[in-house]
């Protein structure tokens, strides 16, 4: 899928190029912060302005926090005219908050902070997330495990540091052997390409690893011996893994026995990497390998009730992503 979108703003050029080293809040000299745009609605429209505690959708210069159980879904069908872009300064993710973007939708962004990563949620279908980094910061364990962080389903996310901590999942989604991405052409509009025919991925300058790798199907695909999906490119430098896996180790298997194997050098050397490759049965039920499902839609489930179902807890210990 190719979606072609405004040029965003010299004002965010201006910000992201300013992050090299440090966010601006950490910088010297730095102006503070501005308040952050608290949403306080219900119908979890980011573009209805009343939802939000500065009475219009947030813009590029504000910064967004999102807390509680707040539940916000970014769908650029609901947007005015002249809207169809999610920018802004900084995000902040608390608690069991959630974030979602629809299908197509594109989040430009200075910083965002997942305070508490185990259960703060981003989820993106089809689409993609460019500018600023990426921070994370523990949160309390759940008893299911993870159920927060960064899921996938095949989107491109471009940041310049990513920083994730224990306890913090990254899912990716599967759905093709292309890569999905976002970039700009020579006339500076946005090429998207995302979704359908296409697999995760993350770019940035420098990244530094822990928590959680989960992975699922999207869109009926099947990985092949031989396939190669570089999940995780690293313009510079990176440092760490993700929880029991060490290079080589066995990632995930599929339904026919199709293993997905993770390298940590891939691309030039630094690049995180899963290659396909036949594996026996044996291999594929240790405890440290993940099954590898079908997920037609990402969907996340608020109902504590069902939360405490036993099918719940197979699911989210398998899978990792609660479905209907």
């Amino acid at each position: 899928m190719n979606l072609e979108l405004k040029p965003i703003t010299a004002l965010l050029l201006a910000a992201t190029a300013s992050l090299q080293v440090l966010p601006a809040a950490a910088q010297v000299g730095a102006p503070p912060p501005p308040t952050p745009a608290q949403y306080e609605g219900r119908d979890g429209n980011w573009y209805n302005p009343a939802n939000w505690s500065i009475g219009r959708v947030p813009g590029i210069d504000d910064c967004v926090q999102l807390d509680g159980r707040d539940r916000v879904s970014i769908d650029f069908a609901l947007a005015a005219p002249g809207q169809e872009t999610a920018a802004y300064n900084d995000i902040i993710i608390v608690a069991a908050a959630q974030l979602t973007t629809q299908q197509g939708a594109v989040m430009e962004s200075r910083q965002v902070m997942h305070r508490q990563a185990t259960t703060a949620r981003i989820v993106m279908h089809g689409g993609g997330w460019i500018g600023g980094d990426l921070i994370t910061e523990p949160g309390r364990a759940s008893l299911l495990g993870p159920e927060g962080g960064l899921w996938l389903d095949p989107s491109a996310v471009a940041k310049t540091h990513v920083q994730l901590v224990d306890g913090f999942r990254m899912q990716f989604g599967l759905g093709g052997r292309s890569p999905a991405s976002a970039s700009r052409d020579a006339s500076g509009a946005l090429q998207l390409a995302a979704g359908y025919g296409h697999y995760s991925t993350l770019t940035a300058d420098s990244v530094a690893l822990d928590g959680h790798l989960w992975l699922n199907l999207h869109h009926e695909f099947r990985p092949a011996r031989g396939d190669r999906f570089q999940l995780i490119k690293v313009a510079r430098s990176s440092s760490g893994e993700f929880n029991g896996l060490p290079e080589g180790a066995l990632a995930a298997c599929t339904a026919d026995g199709v293993g997905l194997s993770i390298s940590y050098r891939g691309g030039d050397g630094n690049d995180v990497e899963l290659i396909a490759e036949d594996a026996s049965a044996k291999a594929c039920l240790a405890p440290t390998v993940q099954p590898l499902f079908q997920i037609n839609r990402l969907i996340s489930i608020d109902n504590p009730v069902v939360a405490q179902t036993r099918e719940y807890v197979l699911l989210a210990r398998q899978v990792g992503v609660p479905t209907l």
